[in-house]
């Protein structure tokens, strides 16, 4: 197919060819390269992000424990935790108002019970988170029911309007509780005996104020957990971490805890327990907040999951879209209840479930990058790694959405795809004008070598080049100028040729002998053949008529030729 194309044609296409072909090439790893540039500098700055995160929340549980074990020490404490256990004994043989119970009953079964199982399945059973003791009834009476401040500042109330010896030691160590709460966050800070597994104090009084842990309503909480390992190994200087889960006291929410024992002298006698709240870690996790100032852009974010797969932080889609969020996951096979429950508390915490690869990794022991589809299906580029948690391994995430994070990457690919357009436009041109420079001297040649070819031998040959075209055009001209000679010597041989002709061959002949007729006839009306014989010319040829011969023989010839004149004879 190519055969039939002009060399221009070919030209054109063959710098066409090429120009695409290293277009292609320069344009595929230009692409490839500034790909893998942003990806290395979107993961060299999760990476970053990913171990200042793991350093903070690593830093804040090394801090609790630093705390606790103040508190522990604390003669404050250790004063306050002998006398409220002395005291709060003392309210075990109080008599309890009828009417006082009543008011209990009506507390937890029209506001307790029924704002827990908007939370958590059950049966809202009064029987079964009823006051375990007359202690617990007559403190949860005056510090809850009695209360004269709502739920949330119940810890403002220093001292109950009653005149017991709990209530005076009680407004004596409330203050600096508090202060301490409010200080380093904690969501509250609980004194239990450690032999009668009561707590008798606490600064924040929800329902477990006042309760036996062990047997007891919460027997089977986070607390309780925490409780019995402190008091089975009551160790000096050692915590210990128990993992959020969904607490029944505060209504179902998170709630994670960390204890130590208390020392009289040598003596173990109480446990301290500090609650945590997700708030402090969705403070580290989240920076206040503030993703794009810390370089997570529209979309980025760290988060923390727990060994059980589910989040430890909140989500920030949900903090920053909450209908965008429950939309997403819905889309991905989330139970109801789950999404239900997130709706209601506005928290991902312990409902949020997430089972990517790379939360796998994490809670495996590894570290690093990958491209995954996220919590709620969306394409991430998700840098992981495993830390120490609340007593038990986490896996902390940082990521951002692959289309963010890779938007100056598809604006350069546009970019470059436009100009890779452009440029073939523009080579496309300059390939065709090229070709046409190269192409016209050839274009000469031909044309001279078609009028050569015609017969022509007058056609002009001039090199315009000192290249290889030019050196054509000389011996083109050479080869025409030796044509012009070889015809030149043709016609005056074809003119001499003539004359013998005439000469030799009747007039009648010489036309057909010309045209290379070797055998002809001609027809005539009257043909009439004289033969000549002259006699006697070796008697004029002796010696003493040798000067007579040529005069007479010259003049023979000239009365023949006037008889062929006259009489229009041809001799041959």
């Amino acid at each position: 197919m190519l055969n039939r194309l002009s060399i221009k044609t070919k030209l054109v296409f063959i710098m066409l060819t090429y120009s695409l072909l290293a277009n292609l090439v320069v344009g595929t790893l230009g692409w490839w390269n500034s790909r893998e540039t942003l990806v290395d500098a979107t993961v060299q700055q999760l990476n970053t992000l990913r171990k200042a995160k793991a350093r903070e929340i690593e830093a804040y549980f090394t801090g609790l424990e630093d705390q606790l074990w103040s508190l522990s020490q604390s003669g404050t404490v250790i004063e306050a935790a002998v006398r409220l256990d002395r005291a709060f004994r003392q309210l075990q043989t109080e008599q309890i108002p009828d009417n006082w119970r009543s008011e209990l009953k009506t507390y937890y079964t029209a506001q307790f019970l029924p704002k827990l199982f908007e939370t958590l399945p059950g049966d809202a059973d009064y029987e079964l988170y009823r006051p375990s003791g007359q202690a617990a009834e007559y403190l949860q009476y005056h510090y809850i029911v009695a209360n004269p401040e709502d739920e949330e500042s119940r810890l403002l109330l220093p001292q109950a309007a009653d005149e017991s010896e709990y209530s005076e030691l009680h407004a004596s160590f409330h203050p600096y509780f508090s202060n301490v709460l409010k200080r380093f966050a904690f969501e509250d800070i609980k004194l239990v005996g450690l032999t009668s597994g009561d707590v008798v104090y606490s600064v924040a009084k929800k329902v477990d104020f006042g309760n036996y842990l062990l047997p007891g309503p919460f027997a089977r909480s986070s607390l309780a957990a925490a409780f019995k390992t402190i008091r089975d190994n009551p160790d000096r200087g050692t915590s210990l971490y128990v993992d959020f889960d969904l607490y029944r006291p505060d209504y179902g929410h998170p709630a994670a805890f960390v204890a130590a024992p208390i020392f009289n002298g040598s003596h173990p006698v109480a446990v301290i327990v500090l609650q945590l709240s997700t708030e402090a870690i969705n403070q580290i996790m989240t920076s206040g907040q503030n993703w794009e100032d810390i370089g997570l852009g529209k979309s980025g974010e760290t988060f923390l999951v727990g060994t059980d797969q589910l989040m430890r932080s909140d989500s920030r889609l949900l903090i920053e879209d909450p209908t965008g969020f429950l939309a997403a996951i819905q889309q991905t096979g989330l139970p109801e209840r789950n999404i239900g429950l997130i709706q209601r508390s506005l928290s991902s915490v312990l409902y949020q479930n997430i089972d990517t690869s790379t939360v796998q990794a994490a809670l495996n022991g590894q570290q690093g990058y990958a491209f995954v589809d996220n919590y709620y299906g969306v394409a991430v580029i998700s840098s992981y790694q495993p830390i120490q948690g609340a007593g038990s391994r986490w896996a902390l995430l940082a990521e951002i959405r692959e289309a963010e994070a890779l938007q100056p990457f598809y604006t350069l690919q546009n970019r470059l795809l436009v100009l890779s357009v452009l440029l073939e436009i523009v080579f496309a041109f300059s390939a065709i004008w090229i070709a046409n420079w190269l192409v016209r001297p050839i274009d000469k040649l031909v044309s001279s070598a078609r009028i050569v070819d015609a017969g022509d031998l007058n056609a002009e040959l001039q090199p315009s080049s000192q290249d290889e075209i030019g050196e054509l055009t000389k011996s083109l001209a050479g080869i025409v100028s030796d044509l012009r000679g070889y015809q030149h010597d043709l016609e005056a041989r074809n003119h001499e040729l003539e004359r013998l002709s005439l000469t030799i061959l009747p007039t009648l002949f010489v036309p057909s002998v010309h045209k290379g007729v070797t055998q002809f006839t001609e027809n005539s009306q009257q043909v009439t053949i004289l033969l000549a014989t002259v006699q006697g010319v070796e008697s004029l040829t002796s010696d003493s008529d040798q000067e007579q011969f040529p005069l007479i023989f010259n003049e023979l010839a000239s009365q023949l030729d006037d008889h062929e004149r006259q009489d229009d004879i041809e001799k041959f």
